[in-house]
């Protein structure tokens, strides 16, 4: 348990507090009434479609209830007609006796039926005996049926049956009459007689047009003869979804024309014949009513959603104002700046800790400000003393080089030739001026630099021949003039280059001096070809020079220089020596690049 709401705790917590607000709502709230909602509505419209069934049901059977009302009645009203003698001997005679006024009693009958039932719409008998005569309601056929709609639909085979005739009412055909077409029992083999009823389809609607469905009556498999809407007149009887005409009953969605119903199918066997009647009711209105419904749920649930949540995403958004205002002042305390303006609003538990905040800013802001007054007076003090060391530290390169110089003059003096004399007291005289104007300015360029330490190496030249050989080189897009360096940097490397790596040498000595930038930083080389160092020496070098304590005065230029640039470059500038035995020293000068871009050419 501790475990799961750790867990949880820790999955929270990598949410803004708006955030967690709003999921914890969705989480508790909206999923559960979403899932009910989307429950009940689902159930409702079940419920609604189960209900449109049942009245889609109930309709079938009152209409096949209609249909077996009227059919019966007609068939029984027939049978008044062909029930007697009078039919049997009438038609069956080559030379009727109308004596007996069978066929007045016949015409009578069939007059009766029609003026009496408001449901006929014409009554016919057809016989094919010649000796019977054309009447009101007795048609002869000397020549047969075939030129009678009604034969044809029955084939002559059926003695009884239930048919559809189509019939032309108001300059339009109507496919669907009704109509009943019997045999009549005669008592002949040769000569036969029909009764034909039909029936009036407008009786048929005001019967069973009593509903805001849509009915739809076919006999068989033949196309829909009867229709509460005129247009599907004609068409093919539409079978609900899992159903079947051969089935007594079925119910359910039924696809018309691209539109999707609720229906329900029925069948009704007429009485005393073998004619199948499809009664079908469509709900066409069921299903938008249904959507509409539903459509209502959806709102009420959307409403009953959507009025809470826009009242917690409100209170999310104040909460998260309030912290994201105190966490500003915190920042604003952070990366120091304590003027805090007391803006926050509110008595609460937020309000006190902005207080809180606010009071501790200001003690702080108080101690900080009597460290920085005393760190301010240490800084001045270290300072004066880093500008006392410097001077101190570039002052002692100066008698060390002129002893030097001075002594490389004695030895030309001394061989006589008054011309070279001549030329290094030059040299000597600009190294002095060099010397003097570098001693009281912080900074030179690397071409002054330069400059210096090519004079120096051309004096060293004049002692020692073609027994020293140097190349200075400065890399392309390096404007040497506007480079800022310390001065009296490279001289010091050059010299202990020469002094304790090629004066004794046997070989042809060679310097190389070097200056480029790269990732904006400056690098001056210096490398000889001399005789190099051990490893252990050249940790025991490297051990002196950062230690003034240790160094010995053949270290001590190498030392002026590390502590100088550690004095102004601070961690910045770097000072590193690499040495293989008999193969020479390298020393590399790695300085922050304080040209800009003037010290690039284009």
């Amino acid at each position: 348990m501790m475990k799961m709401r750790k867990k949880y705790n820790l999955f929270l917590s990598k949410f803004r507090i708006a955030q967690q607000i709003l999921l914890v709502f969705f989480v508790c709230t909206v999923i559960p009434m979403l899932f009910l909602g989307l429950a009940e509505t689902h159930r409702a419209g079940t419920l609604l479609a189960g209900q449109y069934e049942s009245l889609a049901e109930a309709d079938s059977v009152r209409v096949r209830s209609i249909l077996f009302d009227i059919t019966t009645s007609i068939y029984t009203a027939s049978d008044t007609i062909l029930g007697g003698t009078d039919c049997m001997e009438l038609f069956a005679s080559e030379q009727p006796a109308f004596e007996d006024g069978a066929w007045e009693r016949i015409s009578s009958s069939m007059d009766s039926l029609f003026q009496h039932n408001a449901a006929v719409a014409s009554i016919h008998l057809y016989t094919d005996n010649p000796a019977i005569t054309d009447g009101s309601y007795i048609t002869s056929c000397p020549d047969g049926y075939e030129g009678e709609d009604w034969y044809a639909a029955s084939g002559g085979r059926h003695w009884q049956m239930w048919t559809s005739l189509a019939v032309a009412e108001r300059d339009q055909e109507d496919p669907g009459q009704l109509t009943l077409i019997r045999r009549v029992p005669v008592a002949s083999r040769v000569y036969t007689a029909w009764l034909v009823i039909r029936l009036d389809s407008n009786y048929l609607k005001n019967r069973i047009s009593d509903t805001s469905r849509t009915v739809l009556i076919s006999i068989e498999d033949a196309p829909v003869f009867y229709s509460s809407d005129r247009k599907w007149l004609g068409e093919e009887l539409p079978v609900p979804e899992g159903g079947a005409k051969t089935d007594s009953a079925c119910s359910g969605p039924v696809l018309i024309g691209g539109e999707r119903a609720i229906a329900s199918l029925c069948t009704l066997t007429a009485y005393r014949t073998d004619s199948r009647f499809c009664i079908e009711t469509v709900d066409f209105a069921a299903y938008p009513e249904i959507r509409g419904t539903i459509v209502t749920y959806l709102v009420i649930l959307a409403f009953a959603v959507a009025a809470p949540a826009a009242i917690i995403l409100g209170f999310s958004f104040y909460l998260g104002s309030r912290i994201r205002t105190l966490r500003a002042a915190m920042h604003q305390a952070r990366v120091g700046d304590y003027n805090i303006i007391d803006s926050f609003q509110g008595n609460d538990e937020l309000k006190d800790t902005f207080q809180d905040l606010k009071a501790t800013v200001e003690r702080i802001h108080e101690k900080e400000a009597r460290y920085y007054e005393a760190k301010i007076a240490r800084q001045k003090l270290i300072n004066r003393q880093q500008q006392m060391e410097f001077k101190m530290l570039a002052s002692q390169i100066n008698p060390h080089f002129l002893y030097n110089t001075l002594e490389t003059i004695r030895m030309l003096a001394l061989t006589g030739k008054n011309k070279e004399t001549s030329s290094a007291i030059k040299m000597l005289g600009r190294s002095m001026h060099y010397v003097l104007e570098t001693t009281t300015t912080e900074f030179t360029t690397l071409e002054k630099e330069l400059d210096y330490v090519r004079t120096y190496l051309s004096i060293q030249q004049l002692r020692f021949g073609e027994r020293i050989r140097f190349s200075i080189e400065v890399s392309e897009g390096l404007d040497p003039a506007q480079i800022p360096i310390l001065p009296l940097l490279l001289q010091p490397v050059v010299e202990n280059a020469f002094l304790h790596g090629l004066r004794d040498s046997d070989r042809e000595g060679f310097i190389r001096i070097c200056g480029a930038v790269r990732e904006d930083a400056l690098y001056l080389t210096v490398q000889d070809n001399g005789a190099g160092m051990k490893e252990d020496e050249l940790e025991q070098l490297n051990e002196r020079m950062h230690h003034p304590e240790q160094s010995s005065s053949e270290s001590i230029g190498l030392h002026n220089i590390c502590q100088r640039i550690r004095l102004c470059y601070k961690e910045q500038g770097q000072m590193r020596i690499e040495s293989t035995p008999e193969q020479g020293t390298l020393v590399t000068l790695i300085l922050p690049d304080m040209s800009g871009e003037e010290g690039r050419t284009q």
